[in-house]
């Protein structure tokens, strides 16, 4: 036995309430990969300055280091001189 259906036009306005679900959740999806897109672009510029960030941070601290030592290179320089100005 063969059953068939005719569609009838609530099949129809349900069909085409079901088609613009649809393109709208489509449309909602297209919208929040490019937002997410965006979202890793940013993210990848983000990162980017952190590591330059970083490596002033770590040359800054280079050349506080190098100021500490001259100081101290000057301070025994000094300590040098006097102590020899004392001696004639």
């Amino acid at each position: 036995m063969f059953w068939a259906r005719f569609r009838t036009a609530a099949d129809e306005t349900t069909a085409a309430l079901w088609k613009e679900e649809a393109q709208a959740w489509k449309s909602k999806a297209e919208r929040l990969e490019a937002a997410f897109a965006s979202l890793e672009k940013r993210v990848g510029h983000l990162e980017a300055e952190n590591v330059m960030l970083r490596q002033l941070h770590d040359s800054r601290q280079e050349m506080a280091d190098l100021r500490a030592a001259i100081t101290d290179g000057f301070a025994g320089l000094a300590t040098l001189i006097r102590s020899l100005e004392e001696g004639k």
